[in-house]
């Protein structure tokens, strides 16, 4: 564990010079408007505080490479749009790097996690329209995630990331793939975001 805290303050003394507060900004307005007719609208959202000093960097990967979305740190949410379809997403912390698919829907809205794994990055778990476990719209908690998170953006097209961080972030992302692709059926499923996941709110 030790390591592993180590390698990501090395990590982020790449990047201290750009400082916490350049890796987003504020949002200018923090409602979230309706999902557009031809896109799917989802909200990342991020409630721990956990490491919340930390960013992890939001792509959506395509065939021309990763889309990048935004940084994320604790305590807030991006909200983002897509063509709707079969998509799959990624977190990467620089050191630790997870995937999600998903099957989106035209004009609707979906929420996913970015949960912090202690040691191991940051998750993106699908967010269930309805059921038992703690990452469901069920769960007594999801409100407050939604309305005590921060909306942010990114400053721009591209990670907020020097370019002598880039190496140790594609081979974040090698580990990170070759890992996706060893999980079981189940595991997959599980880390998919479902059609059936959507809502108007």
């Amino acid at each position: 564990m030790m390591r592993f805290v180590l390698c990501v303050l090395s990590l982020f003394a790449f990047v201290a010079p750009v400082g916490a507060r350049d890796f987003v900004k504020k949002s200018a307005t923090q409602s979230v408007s309706l999902p557009e007719p031809d896109k799917a609208q989802l909200i990342f959202l991020r409630p721990s505080s956990l490491f919340g000093g930390m960013y992890t960097m939001l792509s959506e990967v395509t065939p021309d490479g990763d889309r990048f979305i935004s940084a994320i740190g604790g305590k807030d949410k991006v909200v983002y749009s897509t063509a709707p379809g079969r998509k799959m997403f990624v977190s990467n912390d620089g050191m630790r790097v997870h995937f999600m698919d998903a099957d989106l829907e035209a004009g609707r809205r979906y929420y996913v996690l970015v949960r912090p794994m202690y040691g191991n990055g940051y998750q993106l778990r699908p967010i269930r329209r309805d059921g038992v476990s703690d990452y469901s719209m069920d769960n007594p908690d999801f409100i407050n995630w939604v309305r005590q998170s921060r909306r942010v953006e990114a400053l721009g097209s591209e990670p907020p990331m020097p370019a002598r961080a880039l190496p140790q972030l594609a081979k974040a992302r090698e580990l990170g793939w070759a890992s996706w692709l060893a999980k079981t059926p189940a595991e997959h499923a599980e880390l998919t975001l479902e059609r059936a996941d959507a809502v108007d709110r």
